[in-house]
């Protein structure tokens, strides 16, 4: 009976385990700025037993309610990936907040996985 309930046991830590590795959407550093462009960093994983498409994007503006969004980006590759966002038309010397969304398909419903807000400030003009 010991042998039976440890390998009870054990099956059901390995479906716990491999059923719960939530899905992410980590913010990234900066990765170059400029006075009116950056490159920022995001990294994305979808859920662990999910292999369809999904979509990430970036969203940034002067405050947390951020505004602006750079274009969605569609991915399918169930381990995850980095990828460098270029962001263009911002204001020199001026404070942004930026942080990466994902979202999927789960049942019938679009699940949205937010990253941590961050923040950079603009260099300062170079036509000045």
């Amino acid at each position: 009976m010991i042998q039976k309930t440890a390998v009870l046991l054990l099956f059901i830590g390995i479906a716990i385990s491999s059923g719960c590795i939530e899905p992410t959407a980590t913010t990234g550093d900066v990765f170059f700025v400029e006075d009116d462009h950056a490159g920022i960093k995001g990294f994305f994983k979808p859920p662990q037993t999910y292999f369809g498409d999904y979509d990430i994007w970036m969203e940034y503006g002067k405050t947390t309610a951020y505004g602006a969004s750079t274009e969605i980006t569609k991915l399918s590759s169930p381990l995850g990936e980095e990828i460098v966002f270029t962001i263009t038309g911002l204001e020199p010397d001026t404070k942004y907040h930026y942080r990466s969304v994902m979202a999927y398909q789960k049942g019938n419903a679009i699940e949205y996985v937010y990253g941590e807000d961050r923040t950079f400030r603009t260099l300062e003009s170079r036509y000045n």
